[in-house]
């Protein structure tokens, strides 16, 4: 699941469209795990 910002057109969603919040399993081969990613803004501008 992925928190958005802005307006995003669901026909255009992508693995790499930017996002807000993530949560959910991820399972690839033998590992199995669940993630929780948070990406913020530094006091410089970049984005984590």
């Amino acid at each position: 699941m992925k928190l958005l910002s802005g307006v995003v057109n669901p026909s255009k969603l992508r693995p790499d469209t930017p996002y807000s919040i993530m949560f959910g399993p991820d399972r690839c081969g033998a590992t199995d795990k669940v993630h929780l990613i948070l990406r913020y803004r530094m006091p410089n501008g970049t984005v984590e």
